[in-house]
């Protein structure tokens, strides 16, 4: 969905480097915020989302979240507005990753019924505006796109009849 693309340094490989990448874990979903933090995935490590305020060379799990992620996104107007999704819920930190907050469950029954969240992104609007990818894992279902608009009084998913 992002089209913007930025550079970052790549730590020299393995013990050279001084890292080595703990067994059975598998790193997804590098996002870079305006600022330049990093954050993660980290499947199969006990704390699953990691924030690097050094280029990558440093990282540190954050708000202790354990869930497996499906995608992070981050405001391209406030740095510390960072997003998560699961397969059925999207969470915000207002605050860097310090602290997050649900936000309206379950957009097309995300998390039932075989419809699971697939991606994430946000722009801006007047606010954020995040946009999440469902599928139906049944044969011959549909996948849809739904949106939040931060500003509306409402806060609820709108399907864009995308899918």
């Amino acid at each position: 969905m992002r089209s913007n693309r930025s550079r970052v340094n790549i730590p020299t490989e393995g013990k050279g480097g001084n890292w080595v990448l703990a067994d059975g874990s598998d790193i997804k979903y590098l996002t870079m915020a305006t600022d330049g933090t990093l954050y993660a995935y980290a499947q199969g490590l006990t704390y699953t989302l990691y924030k690097s305020t050094d280029d990558g060379y440093g990282w540190s799990y954050i708000d202790n979240v354990e869930d497996s992620i499906a995608g992070i996104a981050v405001s391209p107007n406030d740095p510390n507005r960072l997003y998560y999704a699961t397969t059925s819920n999207v969470y915000r930190s207002t605050d860097g990753g310090k602290t997050f907050a649900s936000l309206p469950a379950n957009p097309d029954g995300a998390g039932s019924n075989n419809i699971e969240i697939t991606s994430i992104d946000v722009t801006w609007l007047n606010e954020n505006i995040i946009s999440i990818g469902t599928r139906d894992t049944d044969s011959f279902q549909f996948d849809g796109v739904y949106t939040l608009d931060e500003d509306e009084i409402s806060f609820t998913w709108t399907d864009t009849a995308a899918g």
